[in-house]
């Protein structure tokens, strides 16, 4: 065992010697980092070199962040524009349908009223045929109330021209029924 002397003994010196080792570490780190302007330097050179050299880290360091800030934003604006343009492309699509149905139903209700409208009117048609009808019938009597009465010879001449004379306003009814028929194709279907 030791004595209480040597323990002490060896104590300070290990004190001191820490001391010594830390001294020496302060002295390295503060001289490290202080530049020591002597008299030959300039001091406002010193100053602008270290500005310089700051700022120029500044200003890569404040690019790179807006380059990273720019990109992310980039990103957001282009995933916001797409769901913008989606939002935009439904509406557009639903008023769309919506106006086609509105034109539809506008153009089925206006033809339906145009259709109510449609009076087709043959009355006037039909008393010119029967008109003319009539007239033939009533030549036809009276030549045979002519026939009748006036013997055979003058029946068979009043017969030739009645023949003809009814052979004419048979093609003229003739006609004129064609003609009704070609102007309205629905004359035919109503009868």
């Amino acid at each position: 065992m030791r004595s209480r002397k040597e323990i002490h003994k060896r104590k300070p010196f290990a004190k001191r010697l820490r001391l010594l080792v830390g001294a020496i570490v302060l002295t390295v780190f503060i001289g490290g980092s202080i530049n020591v302007a002597f008299a030959d330097q300039d001091l406002s050179s010193i100053l602008l070199n270290w500005f310089d050299r700051n700022q120029t880290e500044s200003i890569t360091e404040i690019d790179r962040a807006i380059t990273e800030e720019q990109a992310k934003q980039t990103e957001r604006l282009k995933k916001e524009l797409r769901a913008e343009i989606e939002h935009a492309k439904e509406q557009l699509n639903t008023f769309t349908a919506a106006e086609r149905k509105k034109s539809i139903d506008e153009l089925q209700t206006y033809a339906d009223a145009l259709i109510e409208n449609i009076d087709v009117n043959y009355d006037d048609e039909k008393a010119s045929v029967m008109a003319k009808y009539q007239s033939i019938l009533q030549d036809a009597k009276d030549q045979m109330s002519k026939i009748q009465s006036g013997g055979k010879a003058d029946a068979e001449d009043s017969a030739d021209a009645k023949g003809n004379r009814g052979d004419e306003k048979a093609a003229e009814s003739d006609e004129s029924s064609k003609q009704k028929d070609v102007s309205d194709p629905e004359a035919g279907n109503e009868k």
